[in-house]
């Protein structure tokens, strides 16, 4: 085991002195994440007794504000057992460190239709708890215009040289802005990716992970636009699971509307995301995303 000093642990020394104050002697299993230049930004560690943590350095004070406070204020509303505990934070180093929680991440649990479809249900539940919490005033910001937001989702599209017809698409899809409504503590990355399932006899159990992006905004702008146009597209039993455990279907102004016009805003940055990162899952979503924008309505 290494003690809390970071030389020798493979571990940077504030992340290894922070680890030490909050769990002890470690030993660096993996590093998880790193960020565009290469250097590590999450690491998995077991303290003496065997049990898991992870230290994760946020790359702005913003994202370091939203975990912790999602921490601090909405992740109790999820349930006991649903997600990580926060264990310790370093303001100034942008760290916190979490208690492993057990499962899998969706993306690679290899669940059978049955077992996929109640995650995804559980994925509703967990989704809707979320934003029934009264969002605190001091959470809710002011967003940035309309047509600004469309203007840099349009250029970028353009610097990304997608082809003309994609443009179309999406200019198209946000010519009117997205109707306004209610706003809700939302997740802001809600995808299978967050959701780690651990079988639990003949079922799963479903956890959430990952709140650096947990705002204060309309549910449809991500969280729930994703399950549409980005999850479940051409797969109708997960999304009826889904909103099944959501405990409602969305209305037309909700989906036609307000899902759509996110989606293909939304569409561009995960397209670059995707290149910078080498990422093929967020690649996919937004190639489902166009996809479906193609297509007429009440095809996906």
């Amino acid at each position: 085991m290494s003690s809390h000093r970071g030389e020798g642990t493979g571990v940077p020394d504030d992340v290894a002195g922070l680890l030490g104050e909050v769990v002890g002697e470690f030993r660096l299993r993996a590093i998880h994440s790193r960020n565009p230049h290469g250097t590590p930004v999450v690491w998995q560690v077991e303290d003496r007794g065997g049990h898991g943590w992870y230290a994760k350095r946020h790359k702005n004070r913003l994202m370091f504000d939203h975990e912790t406070r999602a921490y601090d204020e909405f992740v109790p509303a999820l349930g006991a057992r649903r997600t990580a505990r926060l264990a310790g934070r370093d303001p100034e180093g942008l760290l916190i460190v979490t208690r492993a929680v057990k499962g899998l991440p969706l993306t690679v649990a290899q669940l059978d239709p049955v077992l996929e479809r109640e995650a995804y249900r559980q994925a509703g539940v967990l989704a809707a708890r979320l934003h029934r919490q009264h969002p605190p005033e001091d959470a809710v910001h002011t967003p940035t215009p309309w047509e600004v937001q469309r203007r840099r989702a349009l250029d970028l599209a353009l610097d990304l040289a997608l082809p003309a017809e994609d443009i179309t698409v999406l200019a198209a899809a946000t010519a009117a802005p997205p109707p306004v409504l209610p706003v809700a503590v939302c997740h802001g990355d809600y995808s299978p990716r967050n959701w780690l399932v651990e079988r639990a006899g003949s079922g799963v159990r479903l956890r959430v992970i990952d709140f650096e992006r947990t705002c204060v905004e309309e549910p449809v702008h991500r969280d729930l636009m994703r399950v549409l146009y980005q999850l479940t597209p051409g797969r109708p039993a997960l999304r009826e699971a889904f909103f099944d455990g959501y405990g409602r279907t969305l209305s037309a102004e909700e989906e036609e509307e307000a899902c759509r016009v996110w989606a293909a805003i939304d569409c561009p940055s995960a397209l670059k995301w995707a290149r910078e990162h080498q990422d093929k899952e967020i690649l996919a979503y937004a190639r489902t995303t166009l996809d479906v924008l193609r297509s007429p309505r009440t095809a996906h």
